[in-house]
């Protein structure tokens, strides 16, 4: 298989991994906002004070999806390594970015402002809480959708 149809087949797959995230981060949201109603807890983002961040991470998730998908492609399609690994491997690197634009917007937004206010630690407020809570909700899933990404792309060398 030549290089370019390795790097699209894992660009492919990596985009509908990022949208099968996106989804399962929907539902997780869903579930946690649920005390407020089902039609609140569905459309949670429009009460989310991030909605900022919210729109800056989409657009970096799908980048990395395509870009980790075209390496995640080269690798187990062009280089024949384990797809198991590789697709964990840029699971938890789209996970970690991801969590971390989020965190740095929120830490811009938020954080600075209150950077040298007593009682304080918008450091630790806006970024280090933030990347710790959503790298542990996000971890399982992180983990299965790069597996199965993995494997998605792997089952594409026989075509």
């Amino acid at each position: 298989m030549d290089e370019k149809r390795a790097r699209s087949i894992g660009s492919k797959q990596g985009l509908y991994a990022v949208t099968l995230g996106l989804v399962i981060a929907q539902v997780i949201m869903t579930i946690l906002s649920i005390e407020n109603g089902i039609y609140k807890a569905i459309i949670w983002f429009y009460d989310f004070d991030d909605i900022l961040s919210i729109c800056f991470v989409i657009p970096v998730v799908y980048l990395c999806g395509h870009l980790f998908g075209q390496g995640a492609g080269k690798a187990i399609l062009k280089r024949h390594k384990n797809f198991t690994w590789i697709g964990i491997k840029f699971g938890f690197l789209t996970l970690f970015i991801a969590v971390f634009t989020s965190s740095m917007i929120d830490f811009i937004e938020y954080g600075i402002p209150k950077i040298g206010t007593r009682g304080e630690q918008p450091f630790i407020q806006y970024m280090l809480e933030p990347m710790m809570m959503q790298t542990l909700i996000g971890t399982i899933p992180a983990l299965l959708i790069g597996l199965w990404c993995g494997s998605a792309i792997k089952k594409r060398r026989r075509f």
